[in-house]
C-alpha cells in the first residue's frame, strides 16, 4: 500500500506546492496520485504564479569547451541561483545545477547575439539549430529549420512571451552578413498541443531596413529588446512586440552611463550614474562587467563577463538608483569547485536576472 494515499488531496496539492521546481518534478515519480497533480494545467499555472511572487533567481550559463578537447566530454551548464543576506552590503550566491547540454561545440548561449530568457524557458542556437530548453523541468526541444541557406547568411534568434495571450513565440531573423541587404524576420508559435515538428515558420512584414544584432534579447511585458547596428554605424534598440509580431527600432541614447528609459513613444531618456567604493576597486573593472537587467526592486545589475581563472571568486554589483546605494554578491565557489571550472582558465559566463522556476511543458 502506497503511504501517499492517505494523505487529503488538498494538503498533498499544498505540500507540491511550496517544493522548489526541481524537487517538484523528481516527486512526480513517487506516486500516481502527485504525477497526476504535477501535470494538470491548472496546478502549473498556481505554482508559476506562486514562483513569480517569489521573486526572480539568477541562471548562470557557461560551458567547458576551453578546458577539454574531447567533444564528448564538453557540457554547457545552467546553474540557477538565490541570495543569501540581501540588501546587506556584501553577501554571498547559492549556485544549483538546474541542467547540462551535452556536446555543446554545436551551442552557444554564453555569446553575445541569439539566446534569450523568456518566463523561465531560454533559447540558444547555432547554424541554424534552435533549442528550446526549460532548467526546471529539464525539457530541450529542437524547433524545425527556419530556411536555406542560414550557413550563407547572419542569422540571429530569439524567445518571447506574450502575457496576454500566455503564449511563446520563437522569432528568427536572417540578413547579409556586412548588414547591407534585405533582413528577413520570422516567427513560430509554440505551445497549444501542436507537434513541434509539423510547426511552420511564417514571415512577418516589417520596415526596419537592414542591422546586425550584437546583444542578446530581454524579453519585458511582452516585448522583446536588443542592441543592433546599421549600416551607417548607428547603434539602434530593436524592439519585436510578441502579441502583435511587429518589428520597431528605438534610438538609444548617444553614450552609455546608466540610463532609463521615460519614455518609449517620445524616445526620452533620464541619466544615473553609478559610483562604486573606493574599497571596492581592486574587485572590479568596468570593462569586465556588463549590464544584465534590472531586478523588482529597481536595482541594476552588473555581472562578469568571464568567469575569474584558477576558481578566484567572482562578484555582481546591485546599484539602487534611488538612494545611490551600491551592493556586492560573491559567488561561493562550490559548483566550480565540484566541476572543475576555472582550474586552468578563465570562460565567457552569460548570467541573467530574470529568471524563474516555470513547471510548465511546450
Amino acid at each position: 500500500m502506497n503511504p501517499f494515499d492517505h494523505i487529503p488531496d488538498d494538503l498533498e496539492i499544498d505540500i507540491l506546492s511550496r517544493l522548489p521546481g526541481t524537487s517538484l518534478m523528481n516527486s512526480q515519480y513517487l506516486s500516481k496520485s502527485w504525477f497526476s497533480i504535477i501535470q494538470n494545467q491548472r496546478f502549473s499555472d498556481s505554482f508559476n504564479s506562486r514562483s513569480l511572487n517569489r521573486g526572480s533567481r539568477l541562471l548562470i550559463a557557461f560551458n567547458n569547451c576551453e578546458f577539454t578537447t574531447k567533444k564528448a566530454d564538453m557540457r554547457l551548464f545552467f546553474f540557477t541561483a538565490s541570495e543569501e543576506g540581501e540588501n546587506k552590503s556584501s553577501s554571498s550566491l547559492v549556485a544549483n545545477l538546474a541542467m547540462t547540454i551535452p556536446s555543446t561545440v554545436d551551442y552557444y548561449y554564453t555569446r553575445s547575439g541569439s539566446g534569450t530568457l523568456a518566463h523561465g524557458f531560454l533559447c540558444c542556437s547555432y547554424q541554424g539549430r534552435f533549442l528550446i530548453c526549460n532548467p526546471t523541468t529539464r525539457q530541450i526541444v529542437t524547433l524545425p529549420e527556419s530556411g536555406n541557406d542560414v550557413n550563407k547568411k547572419l542569422t540571429f534568434k530569439l524567445l518571447g512571451y506574450d502575457p496576454i495571450d500566455d503564449q511563446y513565440k520563437a522569432m528568427f531573423m536572417m540578413a547579409s552578413r556586412c548588414g547591407d541587404g534585405d533582413v528577413v524576420h520570422k516567427v513560430l508559435t509554440l505551445g497549444g498541443g501542436d507537434n513541434i515538428k509539423t510547426l511552420l515558420w511564417r514571415k512577418i512584414k516589417d520596415n526596419t531596413g537592414p542591422y546586425v544584432p550584437y546583444t542578446k534579447g530581454i524579453c519585458i511585458n511582452g516585448i522583446v529588446y536588443y542592441g543592433a547596428t546599421r549600416p551607417n554605424t548607428d547603434r539602434v534598440i530593436v524592439c519585436f512586440d510578441v502579441r502583435f509580431e511587429k518589428i520597431s527600432l528605438m534610438n538609444p541614447p548617444l553614450y552609455i552611463k546608466s540610463w532609463e528609459v521615460e519614455n518609449v513613444e517620445k524616445h526620452e531618456w533620464s541619466k544615473k550614474t553609478l559610483r562604486f567604493p573606493l574599497s571596492w576597486s581592486n574587485r572590479i573593472e568596468i570593462n569586465s562587467h556588463s549590464y544584465i537587467g534590472v531586478n523588482k526592486s529597481g536595482e541594476i545589475i552588473l555581472a562578469p563577463r568571464l568567469m575569474p581563472r584558477d576558481l578566484e571568486s567572482f562578484y555582481i554589483f546591485y546599484f539602487d538608483l534611488t538612494s545611490q546605494c551600491i551592493r556586492r554578491v560573491v559567488d561561493d565557489e562550490e559548483f566550480r569547485h565540484h566541476y572543475g571550472i576555472g582550474n586552468n582558465g578563465s570562460c565567457p559566463v552569460s548570467i541573467s536576472s530574470e529568471h524563474f522556476e516555470n513547471v510548465t511543458f511546450l
